[in-house]
């Protein structure tokens, strides 16, 4: 079945695209004017953008093919229900799973990396406070946003493979 091919192919499909998002955002000051993409070429630029690509892109598409096994193990338990409400299902479980990685980047940002510490800082400032609390909304409303974005692109290419298979088992 295609539906059960896209959802074992889930984690290198993952890891792919995200590889390819970073390895373009490692390349996006090329998008400049010339006369700032001649100075890069002339300091070397393409060498160190690609450095950072591999630094950047591999590790990237790491953390997103475990991601990738996180999902596709919560789609495997599910196929009891039915292929299209495990389809329906998947915007607000990668939202929760959005939710829960920006949880746990920023716990680990300031807890064992200490990255944000001065800012949790807030004293007796009603700024330091507001400043707090505008940055975890901006995190988690970032991070939602991103995630209902890519369940819904899941969805829809769970939904394809759906109708690839009702239309192969008509033909058979």
């Amino acid at each position: 079945m295609l539906a059960n091919r896209w959802v074992k192919n889930l984690p290198w499909r993952w890891a792919r695209n995200s590889a390819i998002v970073g390895t373009l955002l490692c390349f996006l000051p090329l998008l400049g004017p010339p006369t700032h993409i001649a100075l890069i070429i002339h300091n070397d630029g393409l060498f160190w953008m690609s450095l950072g690509a591999v630094f950047f892109a591999g590790p990237l598409a790491l953390v997103f093919f475990v991601f990738g096994l996180c999902a596709r193990t919560t789609l495997w338990r599910a196929p009891d229900r039915g292929w299209a409400a495990v389809a329906q299902s998947i915007p607000l479980k990668w939202t929760i799973g959005a939710v829960l990685s920006a949880l746990l980047i920023t716990l680990a940002g300031a807890v064992v990396f200490e990255w944000h510490t001065a800012m949790f800082r807030s004293g007796n400032s009603m700024s330091a406070v507001a400043l707090n609390v505008a940055y975890a909304v901006g995190v988690f409303g970032a991070s939602s946003l991103l995630g209902f974005a890519i369940g819904l692109v899941s969805r829809q290419g769970l939904r394809r493979a759906i109708s690839d298979d009702e239309m192969t088992s008509r033909d058979h």
